[in-house]
């Protein structure tokens, strides 16, 4: 949804709306590693700027990395921050293919803004909302960088998803055996997902009453 909105925002005619537009994909052009250097000098125990802000506040230092739902909601974050230029732009690209005269003829129906994107907006971008939906669940199953180098699993294995413990187990621990089973149990697991959505959701929209 944060991507739709950002999307529907770019989508408005306003003043320096195409240099907007591209500083709106930067964060999608970082690479990983930088990302998880900047989260954490901004969430550093001492001087990080959030740090110093929650003190400031009266909330005392929170101890970022070392709480367990803090640490996921951190991960979670950054990897919000990262993707939601790529999903705005899709969605911006989808938004310029819906006729203006589907617009126009809700209007002279008497569909205020509301009606219009319930009843316009929203079923031209079922499409593209099914592969994105798709696409960012493949991803996000299969994240291992932002997760290793901002907490490398931790604490106490709350971040730790197959992928992490997969390269524990093989890298660190030598089980390779060990590690292969578990990128091979991920793999079935997502395949089983990815089939059952299909399943629901075909991608071709084709009706099989037909």
């Amino acid at each position: 949804m944060l991507g739709i909105a950002c999307a529907l925002l770019l989508d408005q005619p306003f003043f320096g709306r195409p240099v907007i537009r591209g500083l709106a994909i930067l964060p999608y052009l970082l690479p990983t590693v930088v990302v998880a250097v900047a989260f954490q000098w901004l969430l550093d125990g001492s001087l990080g700027l959030f740090t110093i802000w929650s003190e400031q506040l009266g909330f005392g230092r929170p101890a970022w990395y070392e709480n367990s739902t803090m640490a996921m909601m951190i991960v979670v974050v950054a990897s919000v921050w990262t993707w939601t230029p790529f999903v705005t732009i899709s969605f911006l690209a989808a938004l310029q293919t819906i006729p203006k005269s589907l617009y126009e003829a809700a209007r002279v129906d008497g569909a205020g803004p509301w009606n219009r994107f319930w009843h316009v907006t929203i079923p031209m971008l079922i499409p593209m909302l099914m592969v994105i939906v798709l696409l960012r669940s493949i991803w996000m199953f299969n994240k291992f960088d932002i997760i290793w180098l901002m907490t490398k699993g931790g604490p106490l294995s709350a971040t730790e998803h197959l992928p992490v413990l997969a390269y524990r187990r093989a890298f660190l621990q030598y089980d390779v055996g060990g590690g292969a089973a578990i990128a091979t149990l991920s793999f079935a697991v997502l395949s089983v997902l990815i089939l059952v959505y299909f399943y629901f959701y075909p991608l071709d929209g084709k009706d099989d009453n037909k």
